[in-house]
């Protein structure tokens, strides 16, 4: 009997760490072709424009972009998970101070 719950553990276990390593390779891979993109952007910018208005134009869309990550980074972040849950409890559980009695 105990037998046969370690080999699921052991099944599910394998196919959840092979599931997560491909979501990082795949997470590499997509940045490394978005920086190729990037990269791309910047030489097509500079064939045209000149350098100094293809650095420019990088500086805008990096601090749009790393606002962007921030923002999503902290909408993200393990605390931020668990909030849903833990606000109503918190609020429920709250006990009333001496100012609502």
């Amino acid at each position: 009997m105990f037998q046969r719950i370690i080999d699921d553990v052991k099944a599910s276990t394998g196919s959840a760490v092979r599931l997560s390593s491909l979501a990082a390779i795949a997470a590499v891979a997509l940045f490394i072709a978005l920086s190729f993109l990037c990269a791309a952007a910047f030489v097509v910018v500079m064939d045209v424009y000149g350098l100094v208005q293809a650095c420019l134009a990088v500086q805008r869309q990096y601090e749009l972009y790393s606002q962007r990550a921030r923002l999503a980074s902290a909408a993200h972040s393990p605390e931020s998970a668990w909030r849903p849950l833990v606000e109503p409890l918190e609020r429920a559980c709250a006990t009333p101070g001496p100012e609502s009695r």
